[in-house]
Formats: structure tokens, C-alpha cells, sequence
């Protein structure tokens, strides 16, 4: 009579072990949480930006994911000689599961008199910025917001969990990323991109001084909720079958 009892049951958790769990395996919705780290050199601070996001999807045959637009963004001051202000959210992202993947920053850097667009950072290089003509092949340099007599430019590299190198005027700066995520998918990837901070005088193209920045992208992968939940379940279910046939 107990085996009769509880026939349809252990039917529909068979079921529910056959077809659910397999797919709640491979991990295709992830939540994460993380940071946007933006090294500008010299003596200013790192700035650290955290942000998570739920429902990610996660492709289950190479781990490619997207980050939403302004998950991370931050204003940053800095007083000083001169003053520092950074004001800048991400753009959307796309992101490979074979090391790479393009996501711009959006905002300004402003160092004393001069502004620094960010819009290149990250954006899949790499890149150069557009260049008004009859400025010399610098960046921004009729902006009403400088003195006229300088321009400046960032160059920036799409992200790599592999190892960059940013070039300035002093020794090269080496960041390296890395990809600890499992078959599922959890687990912690981080990417790296280099950036250039260029000067210009109004004498030459050729850039008085250069700044060696980076920006790290790190995220935690988890899975949803509803996953762990199902994942439990069916590991309950599990053990109530055995023991119920043991009976």
C-alpha cells in the first residue's frame, strides 16, 4: 500500500529531477554584484563604484553575458593642485565568455582647466577619439570650458581578463584580469582595460604629457534565488524517494 501511495508523487519529483534540474545546471539566469575601479595615476585615489544587477543571462555554451547601461557611476572630487573631478556612469556592455568584451564609460574628467571625455574608455578598441579638424589632431581642445591654448585626449582598449599594459610618460602599468568562473557559470571574473591621458600644447600635435590609467570591471556571478531553491528542493526530494523506497 505505500508503494501504491506514493507512486504519483515520486512520478512528478522524477519529473522534476529529469527535466528541471539539468537546466537549472547550466545557470542561464545569474544575479551579480561588483565594482568599477578607476585608477587615474599619480596621487589621486582610486575610485571605487559598486553595482549589481538580477536576472542576468548567461549563455550556456561560452558564458557570454551583458552588463546594463549605468548599473555603475559615481561623482568624484578631489581638492587640490589642481582640483580633480571625475563624473561617470557605464554604458551597456557585451561581454565574451573567452576573456574580452566592449563597454564604454560615459562622463568627464576634469583636471584643473582641462576636460577629459571618457566615452572611449572600454568601448571595444582599440580607439581613437574623433578629431575636430584644425585642432592639430588633438581632442576637445575648442571647448569653451579650457583656455584654447590646450587639448587633450584619452585613448582607451576594449576589457581583457587578461593581462593589459597602460603607456603614459613615465614606466608602463601592467593590470592583469582573470576568469574563475565555474562550468556553471558562478564565480568571479574580472576585467581590465588600459587607458591613456593625453596633453596637448597649441604648438604640435604631439602630446606634452601622458597619463597611465586603468579601469577594472570585477563581478561576482550567484544564481538566482529561484534556482537555489529548485536546486534544494529536488536534492530533498532525493533523499524523502530513497527513503521512501527503502520502506
Amino acid at each position: 500500500m505505500l508503494r501504491s501511495r506514493f507512486s504519483l508523487p515520486c512520478f512528478l519529483l522524477s519529473l522534476l529531477i529529469l527535466f528541471f534540474i539539468p537546466r537549472a545546471s547550466q545557470a542561464s539566469l545569474l544575479d551579480y554584484s561588483g565594482t568599477l575601479r578607476i585608477e587615474l595615476g599619480g596621487q589621486v585615489p582610486p575610485v571605487v563604484m559598486t553595482g549589481a544587477e538580477t536576472g542576468v543571462s548567461v549563455s550556456s555554451g561560452g558564458g557570454h553575458f551583458a552588463v546594463a547601461a549605468s548599473v555603475f557611476g559615481t561623482e568624484f572630487a578631489m581638492p587640490g593642485t589642481p582640483p580633480i573631478e571625475l563624473d561617470v556612469t557605464n554604458g551597456l556592455g557585451a561581454f565574451s565568455g573567452t576573456g574580452g568584451g566592449a563597454m564604454a564609460l560615459f562622463g568627464t574628467l576634469l583636471s584643473g582647466s582641462d576636460i577629459f571625455p571618457l566615452n572611449v574608455i572600454g568601448a571595444g578598441g582599440p580607439v581613437d577619439p574623433v578629431r575636430p579638424t584644425g585642432c592639430q589632431g588633438r581632442f576637445d581642445c575648442a571647448n569653451t570650458a579650457n583656455t584654447g591654448t590646450s587639448g587633450n585626449r584619452v585613448v582607451g582598449a576594449r576589457w581583457t581578463s587578461g593581462r593589459a599594459t597602460a603607456t603614459g610618460s613615465g614606466d608602463p602599468v601592467q593590470r592583469t584580469g582573470y576568469d574563475l568562473r565555474d562550468a556553471e557559470h558562478e564565480g568571479r571574473v574580472q576585467f581590465v582595460t588600459p587607458i591613456r591621458i593625453e596633453t596637448y600644447s597649441d604648438s604640435g600635435s604631439t602630446p606634452t604629457s601622458s597619463r597611465a590609467a586603468f579601469a577594472t570591471l570585477t563581478l561576482e556571478f550567484v544564481p538566482e534565488p529561484g534556482t537555489l531553491l529548485l536546486l534544494v528542493s529536488g536534492s530533498i526530494g532525493l533523499a524523502v524517494l530513497a527513503r521512501k523506497k527503502k520502506l
